[in-house]
C-alpha cells in the first residue's frame, strides 16, 4: 500500500509540474516545506533534510519559472488596484462577483505593460483579496480563522489529519495567485468533513427530533432542485445562443433572431449572454444595414448595461451605436461621461479618436491619440512593413489578436497629418518599419 500511495502521490505531482501552472506547483511546495517543518519540530534529524530539501525546491522552482515574469507583475499591479479598491469600502465589501466593474475604474497604467489592452481582469487572482472585496472584514477574518485552524490543526499528532490540512493549505495558497472555482469550493467541503471527522469527533449526529430531521432533509432536496433547475437553464441558454451563431453562419437571420430572443429568456441575469447577443445583433445591424437589427442590439444592451450596472463595455457598445447612427454629439457626451466615470483604459481612447475622426474632428482626434499611445503597451511597433523581419513573440501575439489596429493606426495618421503634426505621423511609420 505505501509503494503505490508513493507512486500515485509521485505521477500527481509529475502531472502537475506539466501542467505548468505555477500557483498549483507553489501550493504544493508551500505544503512540502511545512511537512518538513513539521518533521523537524518533531525531530531534530530531519533538519538537514529539511533546509536541503527546501533549498532544491525553490532554486527549482526559480530556475524553472524565474525567467517569465509578465505574469508576477500583472499580479502585483492588480494587487495594488485591489487595495485601493478596498479602501472605499473596507468594512462590508462591495458583494459577490462585483471586481470586474470596480476594476474598470481602479486600473492603472501599468497593467498594460502585463496584459491584453482589451481585456481587463475579473478577479484579483488572490482569494484573501477577493473575500475582502466581496463580503468586507468578515470575508477577510473569516479566510484568516481558516488558515489559522488548519496551521493549528498540524500540531495535532494524528498523521492523517496534517495531511488532511497541507493538502487544504496547498489550495489556500496556490489561490493567493488564482482564484477558486465551484470545483474548489466542493474540494473544500469534502476535506474539512474529512478533518472534522478526524479530529475525534467521530459520534454519529442522531436527529432525536423527526420533525428536524425531515425539515433539514427538505432544505437539502430544495437547494438541490434549485441548483439543478438554474442548471439546466443556463445549458438550455448556452445552447440557444451557439445555435443562434451557427444560423447566421448558413443565413439562417430569423432563426437566429430567435434563438437569440430565448437565450435571452433564459438566461437574463447572465451577463455574458446578453453580451453575445449585442455583438450578434450590432454585426447584424452593420451588415445588413438595417435599423431593426440596431433597434435589438439597444435593446440587448440595454439589459447588458443593467446587469453589469453600466460596465466599460456596456457603455461603449452604445456609443458605438450612436457613432453608427452618425449622432456623433451623442456618442461624444457618452465618451466624455466614461472618461469621468472610468479608469485609464487604451480601448475607450482608442474607440474614441476613431470615432473623432469618422467624424472628421482631427484635432480632438488627434489630442487622444496621444493619450491612447501613452499608455499602450508597444508591441504594436512591429516591423510590418518590413521583408522578412522578425516579429517577437509578444508582437506576433498582438497582431495575431488585433489585426484590426491597423486601420486605427491609420486613422491616428490621417489625424496627426490633417493637424499639421507629421512628426508624430512618421514616428508611427518609423515604428512599423
Amino acid at each position: 500500500p505505501r509503494v503505490n500511495g508513493f507512486a500515485g502521490l509521485l505521477l500527481m505531482v509529475v502531472a502537475l509540474f506539466l501542467t505548468r501552472n505555477r500557483a498549483s506547483i507553489l501550493g504544493l511546495l508551500a505544503a512540502g516545506l511545512l511537512f518538513l517543518f513539521k518533521k523537524i519540530w518533531e525531530n531534530r534529524k530531519w533538519r538537514i533534510y529539511g533546509i536541503a530539501g527546501a533549498l532544491i525546491a525553490l532554486l527549482a522552482f526559480v530556475y524553472v519559472y524565474g525567467g517569465n515574469t509578465r505574469s508576477l507583475g500583472s499580479r502585483l499591479t492588480t494587487w495594488q488596484s485591489s487595495v485601493e479598491i478596498i479602501r472605499e469600502a473596507p468594512v462590508f465589501g462591495y458583494g459577490p462577483e462585483s471586481f470586474d466593474v470596480l476594476f474598470e475604474r481602479f486600473v492603472r497604467p501599468d497593467f498594460f505593460k502585463f496584459e491584453d489592452y482589451k481585456n481587463l481582469v475579473d478577479r484579483p487572482h488572490n482569494e484573501f483579496l477577493q473575500m475582502w472585496i466581496d463580503f468586507g472584514l468578515g470575508g477577510a477574518f473569516l479566510y484568516l480563522g481558516l488558515l489559522a485552524a488548519l496551521l493549528l490543526l498540524l500540531c495535532r499528532p494524528s498523521r492523517r489529519v496534517a495531511i488532511l490540512s497541507l493538502t487544504m493549505i496547498a489550495l489556500l495558497v496556490s489561490n493567493w495567485f488564482s482564484f477558486s472555482l465551484p470545483t474548489h469550493y466542493a474540494l473544500v467541503a469534502v476535506f474539512l468533513a474529512l478533518i472534522v471527522a478526524e479530529t475525534g469527533r467521530k459520534k454519529k449526529i442522531v436527529f432525536k427530533n423527526a420533525l428536524v430531521a425531515k425539515g433539514i432533509a427538505s432544505v437539502l432536496i430544495v437547494l438541490a432542485g434549485l441548483n439543478g433547475f438554474w442548471a439546466s437553464r443556463m445549458a438550455m441558454g448556452d445552447y440557444e445562443l451557439a445555435r443562434a451563431f451557427f444560423s447566421v453562419a448558413k443565413n439562417n437571420i430569423e432563426i437566429a433572431d430567435q434563438s437569440l430572443q430565448r437565450a435571452l429568456k433564459l438566461n437574463a441575469v447572465y451577463a455574458d449572454t446578453s453580451k453575445s447577443a449585442y455583438d450578434l445583433y450590432y454585426s447584424l445591424a452593420t451588415t445588413f444595414a438595417d435599423t431593426k437589427w440596431l433597434e435589438k442590439a439597444a435593446e440587448t444592451n440595454a439589459l447588458f448595461q443593467k446587469v453589469t450596472h453600466n460596465s466599460l463595455y456596456s457603455l461603449l457598445n452604445e456609443a458605438r451605436m450612436w457613432a453608427l447612427l452618425k449622432d456623433y454629439k451623442k456618442a461624444e457626451e457618452l465618451y466624455q461621461r466614461i472618461a469621468e466615470t472610468k479608469g485609464i483604459n487604451p480601448v475607450f481612447y482608442e474607440e474614441w479618436a476613431n470615432m473623432y475622426v469618422d467624424a472628421a474632428q482631427y484635432d480632438k482626434a488627434a489630442a487622444v491619440y496621444d493619450e491612447l499611445f501613452a499608455i499602450l503597451p508597444l508591441d504594436w511597433q512591429a516591423p510590418l512593413l518590413s521583408k522578412g523581419a522578425e516579429l517577437t513573440r509578444e508582437q506576433r501575439i498582438f497582431w495575431k489578436n488585433h489585426g484590426s489596429f491597423l486601420e486605427t493606426l491609420d486613422k491616428a495618421l490621417k489625424a496627426y497629418v490633417a493637424t499639421g503634426q507629421v512628426e508624430k505621423a512618421a514616428k508611427i511609420v518609423e515604428a512599423v518599419k
